[in-house]
């Protein structure tokens, strides 16, 4: 089944967010970039919206982009966008 959602920016912050949120309560979530790539994205697309995030100081990652945090850039657009972080 082919996702039509489109995938931005925004729902990768958000998607990192939930991500971070879930391992702090000691949840082992899903990453962010394996929930898209099962949800239907495709793999190649997933790789240019993450880039693109981390280019513009949305997001960064330590040894694996799998395991994304929001960078203060991130807070204020999901804060803006969704009210959250």
């Amino acid at each position: 089944m082919k996702n039509t959602v489109p995938l931005d920016e925004a729902m990768v912050c958000l998607a990192t967010y939930l991500y971070v949120t879930a391992r702090q309560t000691g949840i082992s979530p899903v990453s962010p970039w394996d929930f898209f790539v099962s949800s239907g994205i495709p793999e190649e697309k997933v790789e240019v919206i993450f880039d693109r995030a981390v280019e513009n100081d949305l997001i960064d990652y330590g040894v694996s982009i799998r395991a994304p945090f929001l960078t203060e850039k991130g807070r204020v657009l999901l804060n803006e966008r969704y009210g959250l972080a």
